[in-house]
Order: structure tokens, then C-alpha cells, then sequence
């Protein structure tokens, strides 16, 4: 991280611009190295792809009433967000139809 002083060009400045990152902090405007990203191995896209699916789940679980209030009480005695419960419920769904 580099601050940078009194350069007419860069102050104020915000945002990426080529392989910099320029922040300004409490009226300080400092510069970062925008670091390069790596690919995604073939474990991290499975699970991006078993996440994507459980997301589709619980949408599709949000139109069926019954089964709302059901997650809803449920959410609500253990303290969580009923969409939280039904991605946690699908989840495990996924992984025991692929196990």
C-alpha cells in the first residue's frame, strides 16, 4: 500500500485504473497493487455450482406456503433466517443425492 501526498493528479481519486486500486480514507488517498486472480479449481467450482442449485431449491421451496410456515417456526425457535434454514436443508439434500 502506498499513500499517496500531493499529487494534483491523483488526489480525490477512487476506483481501479490499469493494475492500481486507488482508495480514499479519511481524506488520504492511497494506492494498492491490484492482485491477480486465480482460476477456480474443480472443487471450488463444484461447490459454486451445488450452491447455485440449492439457491434454485429455496426459491422454488419460498412459493409452497405450507412448507413456509413450517421453516418459518422452525427459523424462529432456533434464532435464523428462514432462508438461511431452507439453503441449509437443501444443501444437505444435494450432498446426500451425490454421496
Amino acid at each position: 500500500m502506498a499513500r499517496v501526498k500531493d499529487n494534483m493528479l491523483t488526489k480525490g481519486i477512487r476506483g481501479k485504473l490499469g493494475g492500481l486500486v486507488y482508495r480514499t480514507r479519511n481524506g488520504n488517498t492511497h494506492c494498492y497493487h491490484l492482485n491477480a486472480s486465480k482460476p477456480n479449481s474443480k472443487a471450488q467450482k463444484a461447490s459454486q455450482v451445488l450452491f447455485a442449485k440449492a439457491v434454485e431449491m429455496s426459491q422454488q421451496d419460498k412459493l409452497n406456503l405450507e412448507y413456509m410456515k413450517e421453516v418459518n417456526r422452525y427459523a424462529k425457535r432456533k434464532n435464523k433466517r428462514p432462508f438461511d434454514v431452507l439453503m441449509s436443508r437443501n444443501l444437505k439434500k444435494l450432498r446426500e443425492e451425490d454421496a
